[in-house]
């Protein structure tokens, strides 16, 4: 695709969903139209995570305290520190946690031990609850709003405005939840830039 012309669609809001939602809505519409070969989201995949919520009222039947327990949930995932190396002069961490096949799911996790007071061993899932949520990606931003951004590769033969005719119709086509606003940049935003710039130019030689 190199050399190849391309518009971006940036979508800012702070939502995830919404921001998410409507980016695949412009992708979908941008796809059908024959003046974009391809067009990509710059937003990864969410990732899943394992979170442990505890129940005070359970922690305090079993001796432990939030932070005692939560340290050990996430040693186990994590892991600590329990040593260093050192060699030529330089110093390493040495980090111990569950194996990946004891901390994969659910059951795992609830099965991860945590140790009171009184020397007894108490299970997670008699603390509270392990849930598996889905984390955003890397959150992207400009000018210190969130933004995704589709970008549709101009097919051949298809003029740039071609392309950003067909995706204001995708926009103008598209219900923006309260919040979410749309601008087009990449090759057309440098291509404004630039007849801006010109104009500018043709003045300062008609006055001087």
């Amino acid at each position: 695709m190199g050399g190849a012309t391309s518009i971006k669609v940036e979508v800012y809001g702070y939502s995830f969903d919404n921001t998410d939602l409507v980016a695949r809505q412009l992708q979908s519409g941008m796809l059908k139209d024959p003046a974009f070969t391809q067009v990509t989201l710059s937003r990864d995949e969410y990732t899943p995570e394992f979170q442990m919520n505890f129940d005070r009222t359970k922690l305090a039947l079993n001796g432990l305290t939030s932070t005692t327990a939560a340290t050990a949930f996430s040693a186990a995932m994590s892991g600590s520190v329990a040593s260093y190396y050192r060699e030529d002069g330089d110093e390493y961490k040495i980090r111990v946690r569950y194996a990946p096949e004891f901390r994969t799911s659910v059951e795992d996790l609830e099965n991860i031990l945590v140790t009171n007071a009184a020397g007894q061993q108490i299970r997670m899932k008699d603390l509270g609850e392990v849930v598996e949520t889905l984390v955003p990606p890397t959150i992207e931003r400009k000018d210190r709003e969130r933004l995704i951004t589709v970008t549709g590769i101009v097919a051949q033969g298809a003029a740039l405005s071609d392309a950003v005719a067909a995706a204001n119709k995708v926009i103008s086509e598209t219900q923006m939840p309260t919040g979410i606003s749309t601008v087009i940049a990449g090759d057309y935003e440098d291509q404004q830039d630039m007849f801006s710039d010109l104009l500018v130019l043709i003045v300062l030689m008609i006055i001087l």
